[in-house]
């Protein structure tokens, strides 16, 4: 289960961390005010799907979801709802790739979370879970142990440090049998 903390209160601008070529089509307030309700509707369905664990369709929906609030708002308020809902997006579609055992990806979607919001519990535990699948354990290490400087009692945090351990010390095992049977 990821952490009860929501999410960073320190953001900084979107900056390169969620632009892209297509992100240049600027919209007028009304125009943006009703694609960020249409973003949020289909976010809403992609968390339905999630929840009855069809994570697949789920992580076409919040694609979607990423693909529609790829645009630049003319008001700061605007851009400012706007880029929340892409780090809500961003996140689930993270989650989804995490079922779906696609970890290089949960890991890269994460890092865009993290570039926007250094304090995302949520991206940090998701990232750590997916470096420590692909055996990068210092990485995932690292991100345990960021995620706790925010929230030193987070239960949840402490739990993956000790798999993120476990796992270690398993593939070292593993690593040395691999060797011991080479110089036999």
């Amino acid at each position: 289960p990821p952490p009860r903390g929501g999410g960073g209160r320190e953001r900084r601008s979107l900056g390169e961390a969620m632009r892209s070529p297509d992100r240049e089509r600027v919209v007028t307030p009304e125009e943006g005010e009703r694609m960020l309700e249409e973003v949020a509707a289909l976010r809403a369905r992609g968390n339905s799907l999630f929840k009855a664990k069809q994570h697949e369709e789920a992580a076409a929906v919040y694609q979607e979801c990423c693909a529609m609030s790829n645009f630049v708002s003319p008001t700061e308020d605007l851009e400012t709802r706007l880029q929340a809902m892409r780090v809500l997006c961003l996140g689930n579609l993270a989650a989804c790739q995490l079922h779906l055992k696609q970890w290089a990806t949960a890991q890269q979607l994460c890092s865009k979370v993290l570039a926007v919001e250094p304090n995302n519990l949520k991206a940090r535990y998701r990232r750590a879970q997916a470096a420590a699948e692909l055996q990068e354990f210092h990485a995932a290490k690292t991100d345990v142990e960021a995620g706790l400087q925010i929230e030193p009692e987070n239960s949840d945090l402490r739990r993956l440090l000790v798999e993120i351990q476990k796992k270690k010390e398993a593939h070292k095992l593993k690593e040395s049998r691999i060797f011991s049977k080479l110089f036999q």
